[in-house]
């Protein structure tokens, strides 16, 4: 009998989609998921879009969603900023759905002239003066990353992720003063305002060990490993990081989630 303080953080790219293109068994897992009132979240460390452009993609897929019920790295990110640095002025080097979300939370977004924050994530247009201006206003204020994943898988392999801009940004500047998504913490705040006081059970379902399984470690939460990703099958050592961070439960594919849940919740 499921309880009600068990709740499903669930990734995104390599888990439920790669690209543009549903993973086998994704919606049918959902479908479970939904049937048997146990609640989900999709938590991604993917910057580029809205929390309402992953609804709308979801849908396409044959998965019902909605706004509240997904986290995205820049989403945390706006949150971060505004409860601690109120007035903040930022820079920001990454796509439509970070600077929607750092808008909405109210945070003014300027020039780097102007700028005493700079907030970096996945940017597919990011160039040489881009990463001159980030290093800049790094130098002489505050570094913030949505995240480092080092790639992201889409239909047919690996694309660098906001870990690799992050990087040459760093090598001109200094590392970031905190990263946002998972593994890290901040990334669950939102999660955890609304069910701390539940004493809640989390069950952490990715394709990544690094970030995914780590995280779970992070937030004492369960880890559920999904092998059948282009993460596992292209990233460098991936046995190294299964070494370090060991999930608890390991799936071929999102399609084995249902018989899982049955046997541990």
């Amino acid at each position: 009998m499921f309880k009600i303080d068990n709740i499903i953080l669930m990734d995104l790219d390599g888990v439920v989609y790669f690209g543009s293109k549903v993973a086998a068994g994704a919606c049918e897992a959902m479908a479970y998921l939904r049937n048997r009132k146990l609640e989900c979240y999709f938590v991604t460390n993917n910057s580029t879009q809205t929390r309402r452009q992953y609804v709308s993609k979801l849908k396409k897929m044959g998965i019902a969603a909605d706004a509240g019920h997904i986290i995205t790295s820049a989403y945390a990110t706006a949150g971060y900023i505004a409860k601690n640095f109120p007035g903040a002025k930022v820079y920001v080097v990454g796509e439509h759905g970070l600077k929607y979300e750092l808008k909405r939370a109210g945070i003014a977004l300027t020039s780097p002239e102007n700028a005493d924050t700079v907030v970096a994530g996945l940017d597919r247009k990011l160039d040489y003066g881009k990463i001159s201006d980030a290093a800049t206003v790094a130098r002489r204020g505050r570094f913030i990353a949505t995240n480092t994943d080092a790639t992201f898988p889409v239909e047919n392999g690996l694309l660098p992720g906001s870990g690799a801009g992050i990087s040459a940004i760093a090598c001109a500047s200094r590392n970031p003063d905190v990263v946002i998504g998972k593994p890290n913490r901040h990334i669950f705040e939102p999660i955890e305002t609304i069910h701390g006081h539940k004493n809640a059970r989390y069950i952490v379902v990715g394709d990544r060990y690094e970030t995914d399984i780590a995280f779970a470690m992070e937030i004492r939460a369960i880890s559920v490993f999904v092998e059948d990703s282009p993460i596992n099958k292209l990233a460098v050592e991936p046995a190294k990081f299964k070494h370090l961070y060991p999930p608890d439960y390991t799936i071929r594919t999102i399609a084995g989630l249902p018989r899982l849940l049955e046997k541990i919740v």
